[in-house]
């Protein structure tokens, strides 16, 4: 996923934001600026959605909880919380609408 992240934004960058100009010696160093901001962004992003365990999920909403063994498991509801992530050894979990994408334009 980094990968293809990285790849859009030089994709993206390359076809709206700049115009390679051979006597711009401030071209490239401008670009991976902006290269590497866009991809701080969304690293931030994808990261933002988490919640650490210890944080108790809203009742009654989906979300995916991540456990220590690294499997993965939707949970729709968050009763009885501090019993329920301790024995499940959730590690972090996140709302399931957090992590699809805005498709607001």
């Amino acid at each position: 996923m980094k990968k293809d992240i990285k790849d859009a934004i030089k994709e993206h960058l390359r076809a709206k934001a700049f115009v390679a100009d051979p006597n711009n010696l401030g071209f490239v160093d401008r670009f991976l600026e902006h290269t590497k901001a866009a991809e701080w962004g969304a690293e931030w992003r994808i990261n933002s959605v988490w919640h650490d365990a210890k944080e108790c999920p809203e009742r009654k909403r989906n979300y995916l909880a991540q456990c220590k063994n690294g499997r993965f498991n939707v949970i729709p509801d968050s009763m009885n919380w501090d019993n329920f992530y301790k024995k499940a050894e959730i590690i972090r979990w996140a709302y399931i609408e957090d992590l699809l994408p805005n498709m607001e334009d």
